[in-house]
């Protein structure tokens, strides 16, 4: 297919020749010859324009291309055999050089018997040589020399597309190469979960990724061929000399700073700044990767603040072992008060409640360290409620509340 492709563009190239020849032909036999023959130039335009037909029609290139040689021939041979002379003798060789426009071997060779088969007949006929002497060395002549450029041409076609096959080989690959660096370029640039831009160097967008509109909230159509609208009043003085520096050459590579989204939200970004060279090795624009940083410093965040409270259960817990040493003493005397003596036994209840409620309150700093599941279990309201009213009795008593 792609030979047949090559073929269709030479007899295209043919075409083109062979109308510009016939022209020229046409003009010169005028003003040359002095007595032009008509019936020449027109059979020569009709053989063409079947040609040209062919051709726009979409024949196949390869009979297209033997239509050449025959229409051409015929053409010669008619016009020899009309006006008889060296110049028509001559083309001959004509056809043979252009047959080699193809690099078929096929087409050289048929070429070359049609080229001996009319010259042969002419002699046979002795149409040709009827003005000028020849002899037969003459006809041996023409036909070693006719054999002699066919074994030319076909070594030339040969070396030739052996050079175009390697050629064409290299290209492929080079092509291919090309193909699977533009698509890799362009899958790191439209998938990269980081937002990417292409600056000019006048500090304009020319070119974001999908994830640029995710992070900053502007969408292509509203920043391309715009001034970087994402960094913050603040900050401009800083970004010019970065992007000064990057511009004479330099990479900047992860640095955290501050940009503004569309929302007018300040979020924490680490960038990289690149230059892009041409071949010359100038910058002609820069190329920027921006991360994300809100989650990671959030996280952050929440780890320092997971230390302190760490930090703050080791404390806890070191208070209460401190404090619960002195409550086992006073709940042990309190607890024999309470057996021996039954005058107080009302106010040693509460007061073991209460040291119960201060070892449970104890119990809770000690949860900070070392968290335990919460039991949950049933109790009488009645005695909840009668050891409030018999804690709070007493300053009830001293303001004139009664309960």
């Amino acid at each position: 297919m792609e030979s047949h492709n090559l073929i269709k563009k030479r007899n295209f190239i043919l075409l083109l020749i062979f109308w510009l020849l016939y022209f020229v032909h046409i003009v010169l036999y005028h003003f040359i010859a002095a007595d032009p023959h008509l019936i020449v130039f027109i059979s020569g335009g009709i053989l063409l324009l079947v040609v040209t037909a062919m051709y726009y029609f979409r024949f196949h290139p390869i009979i297209i291309m033997y239509s050449f040689f025959i229409c051409y021939y015929a053409y010669i041979a008619y016009m020899t055999s009309i006006e008889p002379a060296v110049i028509n003798y001559l083309f001959l060789f004509l056809g043979i050089i252009v047959s080699f426009i193809y690099y078929s071997y096929i087409a050289i060779v048929i070429s070359t018997l049609m080229s001996i088969v009319i010259v042969l007949y002419f002699y046979v006929s002795n149409t040709l040589f009827t003005s000028v002497t020849f002899v037969k060395l003459d006809i041996v002549y023409f036909i070693l020399f006719t054999l002699i450029t066919m074994i030319i041409l076909l070594y030339c076609a040969h070396f030739s597309k052996k050079l175009i096959a390697i050629t064409t080989i290299k290209m492929n690959k080079t092509e291919d190469e090309l193909y699977s660096a533009q698509e890799y370029l362009q899958s790191f640039f439209t998938y990269n979960r980081d937002a990417i831009a292409v600056f000019s160097l006048d500090g304009k967008v020319i070119k974001v990724n999908d994830a640029f509109e995710q992070i900053y909230g502007w969408k292509a159509e509203e920043i391309v061929g715009k001034a970087i609208p994402f960094i913050p009043a603040g900050s401009k003085g800083g970004a010019e000399s970065r992007l000064e520096r990057v511009k004479k050459g330099e990479k900047l590579v992860a640095f955290e700073t501050q940009d503004k989204r569309k929302d007018g939200k300040i979020i924490d970004v680490e960038i990289t700044v690149s230059p892009i060279f041409n071949r010359d090795k100038q910058v002609v624009a820069l190329f920027g990767i921006s991360r994300d940083l809100t989650e990671e410093k959030e996280t952050e965040k929440f780890l320092r603040q997971t230390d302190k409270l760490s930090l703050a259960g080791e404390m806890a817990a070191g208070i209460a072992h401190e404090i619960r040493n002195p409550l086992t003493s006073l709940n042990g005397f309190i607890q024999l008060i309470h057996e021996d003596s039954s005058r107080y036994h009302s106010y040693t209840t509460i007061m073991l409640s209460e040291l119960n409620r201060i070892n449970s309150i104890v119990g809770e700093f000690l949860l900070l360290a070392k968290p335990h599941d919460t039991v949950m279990k049933k109790q009488a309201f009645s005695t909840i409620l009668n050891d409030v009213i018999l804690l709070y009795e007493s300053e009830c008593i001293l303001k004139n509340v009664v309960v």
